[in-house]
Parts: C-alpha cells; sequence; structure tokens
C-alpha cells in the first residue's frame, strides 16, 4: 500500500489529506475533524509537473490532490505503470487492433482481385 499526505483541491477550498493506493483504487481521506473517506477512485490522472516539488493527481470529478511526497509520487506511478502493462493506454491498443485488421482485409481484397484476373486473364 502506498500512503501519503496531500492537499484536496475542490473548487475554491482546500483540505489535507491522507492518500492511500492500495493497487487498484486511490482512496481520499480527509484529516481534519472529522476523519472521514471523502473518496475512493479507479480512475485517476497522475500529472507530476505542477510546480517546483509539487505533485498533482487529477480526480474524474474535476478535483486535483497536490503532494510534495515526490518518492510515494513515483511508487505511484510506477506501480500504475505495472497495473497497466507498459502504460500502453487502451485507445493505442484499440487503434493497432483496427490498423492490423483494416491491413488484413486489404490484403485479402487484393489477394481475391488478383486470382480473379488471372481466371479470367
Amino acid at each position: 500500500m502506498i500512503e501519503f499526505r496531500g492537499t484536496y483541491y475542490h473548487n475554491d477550498a482546500s483540505k489535507p489529506v491522507l492518500v492511500q493506493y492500495d493497487g487498484a483504487l486511490l482512496h481520499i481521506w480527509q484529516t481534519a475533524d472529522p476523519f472521514c473517506k471523502l473518496l475512493k477512485s479507479d480512475v485517476f490522472h497522475l500529472q507530476p509537473d505542477v510546480g517546483k516539488g509539487k505533485r498533482c493527481i487529477k480526480l474524474p470529478n474535476g478535483n486535483r490532490i497536490e503532494t510534495h511526497d515526490i518518492e510515494a509520487f513515483r511508487s505511484l506511478v510506477a506501480s500504475r505503470r505495472r497495473a497497466h502493462g507498459s502504460g500502453t493506454s487502451r485507445l493505442a491498443t484499440l487503434r493497432r487492433l483496427a490498423w492490423l485488421i483494416g491491413g488484413s482485409a486489404l490484403l485479402a481484397a487484393v489477394f481475391v482481385l488478383l486470382h480473379h484476373m488471372l481466371e479470367w486473364g
């Protein structure tokens, strides 16, 4: 489990939080009174270059978390890469698959056309 402290930004407000990543879900806990879970999500974007010494996690609800714990953030990035393969996005994989299918269909069409031309020739 990766765990670090950060600041949760929601609209114009900010709260100190504890962030935990269990390999699948990101858990965000409010550390001020009352201690409670703000959010858990498996969808988030890691943005490493926010400012000097800060790293940022963008959440699906438009909010973000900033942290100064660079080592924990790097561990989070590495863990996400391991969990999602080499870092290849699903969209890139789908594009490659579409190109492969399209290329194969084109080759098959050329082969059929040449075969018919030789028969009629």
